[in-house]
């Protein structure tokens, strides 16, 4: 099982959760840095067994805030279509 870390500790935009998200799981260039964008890459990994650690969720304020938690509501969607993605929310 791979772990993933979210660190949105540093984040203070929805830009810089998207980026963060981008980084963390290695997206491709092409990924559109949106919740929808988002789901259809996160199902492309579903097939293989990912545990996602979150880092610096209730610290977000603001779009940047809004966006951490629409980032996790896709996660749980996913997690609910696969159990092979697992997610902790840290802090």
């Amino acid at each position: 099982m791979s772990v993933v870390i979210l660190n949105f500790a540093k984040c203070r935009s929805a830009e810089e959760i998207h980026k963060a998200v981008k980084k963390a799981f290695a997206f491709p260039g092409y990924y559109g840095e949106n919740l929808d964008a988002f789901h259809d890459c996160l199902c492309e990994l579903q097939l293989q067994r990912i545990n996602i650690h979150i880092r610096g969720l209730y610290n977000l304020t603001g779009p940047a805030k809004e966006c951490g938690f629409g980032i996790l509501n896709v996660i749980k969607d996913v997690h609910r279509e696969s159990r092979n993605i697992k997610y902790k929310i840290i802090s």
